[in-house]
C-alpha cells in the first residue's frame, strides 16, 4: 500500500495527490503541505474544475500504487472586465506534457472561485488563452 499528500476534489471528490508516495503499512502522521500558509488552485483532472485549496484541505490518501507524477503549473489571464490578472493552476500527472498539452488544458478547465494576482475571483468559463505552461518538478 502506498499514501500520498492528497487532496479530494472540491466537485467530484477524486483523490488528487501531491508528492511521492510512501510505501507503509501505517499512514504517515503529519501531511506535508510545503507551501506553508499560502493557498494554491489545483486542477482535478478527472472533472477538469479549478479550486482554490489549502493546508487543510491536504491529507494522506492509501493508493494500491501510484505512477511517477509530475506537478505542473499553467498560466492563464484572468479575463474578467480587462482584468491583467493571472491565475496559477496547478496539477498533477505523468511526466513529458509538451507546450501543445498546456494549450489543451487551459481549454478544458473550469474555474470556481479561484483568485487572480489582483485578488478577483473567477468563477465561469474555460480559459482560451495560456501564458506559459512548466513542468515544477518530479514527484
Amino acid at each position: 500500500m502506498f499514501f500520498a499528500p492528497t487532496l479530494l476534489c472540491k466537485n467530484c471528490s477524486q483523490p488528487i495527490p501531491l508528492t511521492r508516495s510512501v510505501e507503509a503499512n501505517v499512514v504517515p502522521k503529519q501531511c506535508p503541505w510545503p507551501w506553508g500558509n499560502d493557498t494554491l488552485n489545483f486542477a482535478c483532472l478527472a472533472c477538469r474544475y479549478v479550486f482554490e485549496y489549502s493546508e487543510d484541505d491536504c491529507h494522506w490518501h492509501s493508493f494500491g500504487s501510484l505512477e511517477k507524477l509530475v506537478g505542473y503549473q499553467l498560466l492563464v489571464p484572468c479575463g474578467i472586465d480587462h482584468c491583467v490578472g493571472l491565475i496559477q493552476i496547478h496539477f498533477v500527472t505523468g511526466p513529458g506534457l509538451s507546450q501543445e498539452h498546456g494549450k489543451d488544458y487551459a481549454n478544458s478547465f473550469r474555474a470556481f472561485g479561484v483568485p487572480c494576482t489582483e485578488g478577483r475571483h473567477r468563477t465561469t468559463g474555460k480559459f482560451e488563452t495560456h501564458l506559459s505552461f512548466l513542468p515544477l518538478s518530479e514527484f
